[in-house]
């Protein structure tokens, strides 16, 4: 019987051109890295 994927993974398995969907893999007590992204790019 094999193993389904992880359901924050199913989004890398869709049609190229699919949107990412919305924070896929959260971390407790972490920012998520687009807005420590945006962060960067505002001060630089």
């Amino acid at each position: 019987m094999p193993n389904p994927s992880a359901k924050e993974d199913a989004w890398a398995f869709g049609p190229i051109g699919l949107p990412f969907p919305d924070n896929p893999v959260r971390a407790t007590e972490q920012q998520n890295m687009c807005k420590l992204l945006d962060e960067f790019f505002f001060l630089t």
